[in-house]
């Protein structure tokens, strides 16, 4: 496989084109599936996730691995970006 090539490994876990779509659940089992062949590989890269993140879901995704989200819509839509990442932070460091 050409995996050993990536640094990181970006899941799109939203249908692409808008702004504050639900998390796709297909995104678990890919997940699972990239850890899979980091370990069976020995391989280093990070997986990343892009799209429908919110309070819910990001301490199972940090349990599963997931090292990098992007959190575009929901920083850009709250009135407290600031406190709204420290929460974020805060939540990936408890489910670690």
């Amino acid at each position: 496989g050409i995996a050993h090539q990536f640094d990181q490994i970006l899941l799109m876990s939203v249908k692409p084109g808008s702004a504050g779509q639900l998390f796709l659940d297909s995104t678990y089992s890919k997940i699972e599936q990239l850890k899979k062949i980091r370990s069976d590989n020995k391989l280093t890269f990070t997986i990343a996730v892009d799209g429908g993140l919110h309070d819910t879901n990001i301490p199972l995704l940090s349990r599963l691995g997931v090292n990098t989200g992007a959190l575009t819509a929901t920083l850009f839509n709250s009135q407290k970006d600031i406190d709204l990442a420290a929460r974020y932070k805060q939540l990936c460091k408890l489910a670690a």
